[in-house]
């Protein structure tokens, strides 16, 4: 009866012990989970602000270039290919053509060829 009144007091030790092992199982996996969930919260963020900034530079691409060059300088521009100045409205394209353009949005002088016959024949005799 000592017997088995001393293997269920070990019964009842082992018991706890497990018991206490899955608590801190349990608890780890908690914080585990804790902590995972606090990271996908950033990376969650991080992809709110990636999106963010994604849409303001399509924005910014996608947006109508506005020119400082004056309305009086859109109506006529000179047509490299020619040499002759072409009226807007008889132009297929309309507005400003890119290569009329340089980087800083004032027209290219050097791209943009004489801008009357009289001109490219002076410069082809002087040549």
């Amino acid at each position: 009866m000592e017997d088995l009144m001393q293997e269920l007091r070990n019964l009842k030790d082992f018991t706890q012990k497990c018991l206490t092992e899955i608590k801190n199982d349990i608890h780890g996996i908690f914080s585990s989970i804790s902590s995972i969930e606090h990271k996908l919260n950033s990376v969650e963020n991080r992809v709110v602000e990636l999106e963010n900034e994604q849409q303001i530079l399509r924005d910014h691409i996608y947006k109508p270039a506005t020119l400082p060059v004056p309305i009086d300088a859109l109506k006529e521009q000179p047509n490299t290919s020619k040499g002759k100045k072409v009226h807007a409205s008889n132009n297929k394209k309309t507005g400003i053509q890119p290569n009329q353009i340089n980087n800083t949005g004032a027209w290219d002088r050097q791209r943009s060829g004489p801008t009357s016959t009289k001109t490219a024949t002076t410069q082809m005799v002087q040549s």
